[in-house]
């Protein structure tokens, strides 16, 4: 149990500390969502395209295939507001970007991997 409390602490602390390199890199996603990380949706875009200008060039209609095509599904009116989202959303400069997305990208292999670990622990318990 301990080992499991203290992997939960490292856990939460991760989980603000991308919620706070997605705010700078993508700013208002994680307002989309209620329930923050734990979306499905949310991790496939904060994984695979983090990227304002990027999602707003996919469209509806492509952001929703892209999540598809990773075996998890959003709906449009999600996809709407994300695009919508996107297009509001203030860009860093090219290279303050290209610092935090490498950044963001190493924790959230990080955060896969204690919640991978977490929930190995959990089934022990």
């Amino acid at each position: 149990m301990a080992h499991r409390k203290r992997r939960v602490a490292a856990f939460v602390g991760l989980s603000n500390q991308i919620h706070a390199q997605l705010d700078q890199v993508f700013p208002g996603l994680t307002g989309c969502y209620a329930h923050g990380l734990e979306a499905a949706s949310l991790r496939v875009i904060m994984r695979d395209i983090p990227d304002p200008a990027r999602v707003q060039r996919l469209g509806v209609e492509g952001l929703v295939k892209f999540v598809r095509r990773r075996g998890v599904r959003m709906t449009r009116p999600k996809a709407t507001q994300i695009v919508e989202t996107a297009r509001l959303a203030l860009r860093l400069a090219e290279t303050d970007h290209a610092a935090a997305l490498a950044v963001l990208s190493a924790d959230v292999a990080l955060y896969d991997a204690l919640d991978k670990e977490l929930q190995h622990t959990v089934e022990q318990l």
